[in-house]
């Protein structure tokens, strides 16, 4: 369909070769077809023909944020704000391409512009607070998450992104009040066993660590058949209890069945460092190095390798 669409809309377009609708909807066309580089073409001649038109700019920026071409995107949007200064979902899509482009400066600034546009939308000040959490301004990211429980105490999403302020900031404890409140709250998924096992563990409480990690397995496998967690849990259940060799096992499955979890690499390091094998500790921890730079998981990689140069 979209092919004869093209067809007859080209056919169009060289009998009127100044008609913007019929480049917009060609374009729109390609779109559909997944030929983003046509639909940009097209996109842009719209542009050309009528440069104050927002719709033109809107779309050909959100080719650009699909395609991860954050310099372009981030420059529609930021004339979209221009011939529209009030809008609020062009502030979002440009404060979204900064995230992804880590300039988290920017982000912030256009999170803190759409609070200013719609100060009764909490989901802003949520945003923001992530922002800070991204850029290590762990305070205010703190800050922002606690106002926004204030507002709402049962809404768990705001106690899970302070909980991950928390074990970022290495403030373990606080990290365990807040995982234990979402638990008390009635929300028994084994993500949040886990994270509060992760806070634990990191604290140095094997015990309880030993205690949630089962709990976290238990929920899976009552819950769904997810291999690749149960194995994931089974490994942090084997090296709580310093039973190094099954938990790189474990974990070495885990790595396997998803390749891009860098916190797999993190784990298996920490057992081949229990295990006495510290080359391989180092290449795993390398490992979480090369999936991500500016990660939790990066900053206790990269602390674990200065402790293996000591």
């Amino acid at each position: 369909m979209a092919a004869k669409r093209i067809e007859k809309l080209t056919q169009k377009i060289q009998l009127e070769p100044n008609n913007v609708n019929l480049y917009f909807k060609r374009a729109n066309s390609y779109l559909s077809k997944g030929d983003y580089v046509k639909a940009t073409e097209d996109y842009t001649m719209a542009i050309h023909l009528e440069p104050n038109n927002s719709d033109y700019y809107f779309h050909r920026g959100m080719v650009y944020y699909s395609e991860d071409d954050f310099s372009k995107a981030i420059k529609d949007f930021t004339q979209l704000i221009h011939l529209e200064p009030n809008k609020s979902i062009y502030y979002f899509y440009r404060s979204e391409t900064y995230l992804k482009n880590k300039e988290y400066n920017k982000a912030i600034e256009d999170f803190t512009q759409l609070i200013h546009l719609e100060p009764n939308n909490n989901t802003y000040y949520l945003l923001r607070g992530n922002a800070y959490l991204k850029n290590k301004e762990y305070n205010k990211a703190i800050e922002e998450f606690t106002q926004l429980i204030h507002l709402e105490p049962n809404n768990i999403t705001y106690y899970l992104y302070r909980g991950d302020a928390y074990l970022e900031y290495k403030n373990y404890d606080k990290a365990i009040d807040d995982f234990t409140q979402i638990i008390d709250l009635g929300h028994y998924d084994d993500k949040f066993y886990n994270l509060r096992g992760d806070a634990y563990f990191l604290k140095g409480d094997n015990d309880k660590a030993l205690e949630d990690y089962t709990t976290a397995k238990l929920g899976k496998l009552l819950n769904f058949t997810n291999s690749e967690k149960k194995v994931f849990y089974t490994g942090k259940i084997h090296l709580c209890k310093k039973d190094y060799g099954k938990a790189i096992e474990d974990f070495t499955k885990a790595i396997q069945s998803k390749k891009n979890r860098c916190w797999y690499n993190y784990w298996r390091g920490k057992a081949y460092c229990g295990k006495g094998e510290h080359n391989k500790a180092r290449a795993d921890y390398e490992a979480v190095l090369l999936h991500n730079t500016d990660n939790f998981w990066t900053s206790l990689a990269r602390k674990e390798l200065e402790n293996l140069e000591k």
